[in-house]
């Protein structure tokens, strides 16, 4: 007879600790005693599962009092039905060395009884635990998922949202959803919980557009609950597009023109309200380079759309772009449905190494030209009779009259190269094109 009994230490199931267990050894028993060190019953949670009677044992005295070790020894924990006495589910065989360990065995709601017994043995010896395990049916019923709204992230980087309506679970449920997925487990927001639905933020790897990454794994469930219940179903959110823009510089044509001008042109059907900024970059020291804000200029609706910053309408304008270039720095964003997303940022950090910050962009001022007349060449016109009226009835023999406003080949020309003008130095800058002396 065994009666030794410690404190169960599964805290999710029933606990049986103050209870008084009796084992008692049947005819023919080899002298072994087997200690329940803990028998916890945990009731049926959802329709689709069962009860579980998890039990710790340890051999009494392992050393003095082994489990038999003839080689058709075996040994096994079942489970009978209190009422019929038949074996609703059973143990894996225990077998010599084996000193301790814990076994689980899965039943629907019902009383039942266990039983120890050497299966093959010459002695063959059964010992029972007299006390009726009863599983309960807690009643809950299945989580399930009636409906789910999405909200794909607008921008890469920004997270998008789920709304799930859900039904079912314990009488006082506690909904709970779970996520996974988007290239591996991703941290999320905590779940709000209201009523009947769940919802929360869901992340994405950063930079991402590939669609395997925006296909989530969700599970939504009871807190009451502690096993099952639960349902698991995926959505596929749709990956942010990459909005374009398209910035056009007009250059100052001249000194002191003051129309030079940057416009900022987009197509995005997400975008709400859009914001640009211009900052004027000061250079003038290398080693302490700034970007100030100087103006901004909004947008407001979705599709296409553009903004201009031109002199001297902008405040950071001073009508000079400068022949080698004014540099200036520039933001883009705009607001969707879920947080503001970013169109580019363009130098507004300095310093600038070449790779990780864009360089400024440049205003110059197209210089005037100057031309050096020792360099032209002229050659005057024929007075003879190339000049003069048409002559219908001879067109290639015009009449031979020099006075005359009809003169149709004057034949003069005022040539110069192309080197001979100042005033040129940036033209390769802005253009690309080369005017400088061959």
């Amino acid at each position: 007879m065994t009666s030794i009994y410690s404190q169960c230490e599964f805290d999710e199931y029933t606990d049986w600790s103050n209870e008084n267990i009796t084992m008692t050894v049947g005819e023919g028993a080899l002298p072994f005693g087997i200690i329940i060190d803990c028998i916890a019953v945990s009731n049926q949670d959802c329709p689709t599962g069962t009860g579980v009677i998890t039990i710790d044992w340890s051999l009494e005295d392992p050393l003095n009092d082994p489990l038999p070790s003839g080689p058709l020894d075996f040994f096994v924990f079942t489970l009978y039905d209190n009422i019929t006495n038949v074996s609703v589910a059973s143990s894996a065989f225990i077998q010599f060395p084996t000193e301790s360990g814990t076994v689980t065995l899965n039943a629907a709601p019902g009383d039942y009884y266990i039983e120890f017994t050497e299966l093959l043995g010459i002695t063959p010896s059964t010992l029972e635990y007299n006390q009726v395990l009863t599983i309960a049916d807690e009643g809950n019923v299945e989580v399930e998922e009636v409906s789910h709204n999405i909200i794909s992230p607008a921008c890469p980087g920004f997270p998008g949202s789920i709304e799930v309506i859900v039904t079912g679970g314990s009488a006082t449920p506690d909904y709970y959803i779970e996520v996974a997925g988007g290239g591996g487990q991703l941290p999320n927001a905590p779940t709000q919980n209201d009523a009947d639905d769940v919802y929360n933020n869901v992340n994405f790897p950063p930079g991402s557009t590939d669609p395997n990454d925006y296909l989530i794994t969700f599970t939504v469930g009871d807190n009451n609950i502690e096993n099952g219940c639960s349902e698991t179903f995926q959505v596929q959110f749709t990956p942010p597009d990459i909005e374009e823009t398209e910035i056009t510089i007009t250059h100052e044509t001249c000194p002191g023109e003051g129309d030079g001008s940057f416009e900022v042109t987009f197509d995005n059907d997400d975008g709400l309200v859009h914001i640009f900024q211009l900052y004027n970059v000061d250079d003038s020291d290398p080693l302490n380079i700034s970007a100030i804000l100087s103006d901004i200029e909004p947008f407001v609706g979705a599709g296409a759309g553009s903004v201009l910053f031109s002199e001297p309408i902008s405040a950071v304008f001073n009508g000079e772009g400068e022949p080698d270039g004014r540099p200036f720095a520039m933001t883009g964003g705009y607001t969707a449905l879920i947080g503001s997303c970013i169109y580019f940022e363009i130098a507004n950090d300095p310093p600038y190494d070449g790779i990780n910050e864009p360089q400024p962009l440049l205003l110059y001022t197209l210089e005037e030209p100057v031309i050096d007349l020792n360099d032209v060449t002229l050659t005057q016109p024929f007075c003879f009779e190339q000049n003069g009226p048409p002559n219908t009835a001879d067109p290639f023999n015009p009449s031979a009259d020099p006075f005359n406003a009809g003169d149709d080949d004057a034949g003069g020309i005022i040539s110069f190269p192309i080197s001979s003008l100042s005033g040129t130095e940036n033209l390769n800058a802005v253009f690309g094109l080369d005017y400088g002396p061959e």
